[in-house]
């Protein structure tokens, strides 16, 4: 496949989680800001359809309903680049990139899914940069400057603020990473003796049962949970005062919508997950065996 005489429509390959997805939007808006004129399409899980619809930068976004169904849609678009963000080992989206038929297809190496592109990016191990830093390496075979900015995501003006009131957000996708649900509800308390605030627990369906443990243990009337589904997620976030949280999408969200976070990161590298941003908080204790990144804490 040779280069396309003219870039005139994009294809990014996003099939992964929220967080990845919100770390994926300076890249969007090099992209839009090298190729004015041009359609980029996103390629995502269909739970993130609605959020994927407010990117400013995103002309369509496609749900993405497994391989063989990628594989019959995605050639008839006939895109002049596809980029595969996913710096992981699996194979999935770089097989999804290759049946597209793009000229130019875009990809880490790693896993040997460098095979299925021909345009393969080295990751970059221990230096230093962020997340958002590292997939702008992805710009590279475009010869696309690479502007690093903040993620930022603009929902809509959500629902009117109230007087100091602080989210909570218990989950996380491993479980190393999640904080205990008895610190959360010691942690909710203190908030509400000192400061006279209102707390909320959010989520999604996988975090109530931490976020009954958490109300149960406050037993406080001030204290109530809601699970909206990922179209009412982002407007509804950005009504809060504060987020506390552990690494996680809603982490990535809140401090691209503007607010203010304090995350635990656990076993999770801070230097590149740490979200971008004013008045973002992120603690954690060196245990001497991290940053490990694994997702169940090793018997020692």
């Amino acid at each position: 496949a040779g280069k396309p005489d003219k870039i005139s429509r994009l294809l990014v390959i996003r099939i992964d989680s929220l967080g990845d997805l919100i770390l994926s939007l300076p890249l969007i808006d090099n992209l839009r800001a090298a190729y004015p004129y041009a359609k980029i399409d996103i390629l995502v899980r269909p739970y993130l359809l609605d959020l994927s619809g407010v990117i400013k930068s995103i002309d369509n976004v496609i749900a993405y309903k497994g391989s063989f169904d990628a594989f019959r849609r995605l050639p008839n678009c006939k895109y002049d680049v596809v980029i595969d963000m996913l710096r992981d080992y699996k194979i999935e989206p770089a097989l999804v990139s290759l049946f597209s038929k793009a000229p130019i297809r875009i990809g880490f190496r790693g896993g040997f899914r460098e095979v299925l592109f021909n345009r393969p990016v080295d990751k970059l191990k221990g230096s230093g940069k962020s997340m958002v830093e590292l997939n702008l390496e992805l710009l590279k075979p475009l010869n696309v400057p690479a502007n690093v900015t903040i993620p930022r995501l603009d929902a809509g003006n959500g629902p009117a603020k109230e007087t100091l009131t602080i989210a909570i957000h218990p989950g996380g996708h491993y479980e190393s990473q999640r904080w205990p649900p008895a610190r959360f509800a010691l942690l909710a308390r203190k908030i509400m003796e000192r400061y006279s605030a209102k707390v909320v627990i959010i989520g999604g369906p996988d975090d109530r049962e931490a976020a009954e443990r958490i109300i149960k243990a406050v037993d406080n009337s001030n204290v109530k949970a809601i699970f909206p589904a990922m179209k009412d997620f982002a407007y509804l976030l950005s009504a809060f005062s504060l987020l506390v949280c552990n690494n996680s999408g809603p982490l990535h969200l809140a401090a691209a919508l503007g607010v203010p976070t304090v995350s635990m990161m656990g076993p999770t590298d801070p230097v590149l997950w740490r979200p971008n941003g004013d008045n973002q908080i992120v603690i954690r204790k060196d245990a001497g065996c991290g940053p490990c990144s694994l997702g169940r804490c090793e018997p020692h």
